[in-house]
């Protein structure tokens, strides 16, 4: 699952997170309009939004460039 966009994953609303060892997976609510990319980086490729209210399931979290992506 990939959530590439600034600091909309730190608004948390509606967010729940299990944590196995090094491994985070969860569930997450956005607050703003998110952008999908194709990887962990800002020059990536834009591929679709999330938009408030749209929830997605992760399996892990990568913190790259300043910034956690799912």
């Amino acid at each position: 699952m990939q959530e590439w966009d600034q600091e909309a994953f730190t608004g948390n609303t509606g967010s729940t997170t299990t944590t196995t060892g090094n491994h985070r997976s969860g569930t997450y609510t956005f607050i703003q309009n998110s952008n999908i990319q194709t990887e962990p980086s800002l020059s990536a490729p834009i591929i679709g939004v999330y938009y408030p209210g749209d929830v997605v399931n992760y399996t892990g979290q990568i913190k790259a460039e300043g910034y956690t992506w799912l």
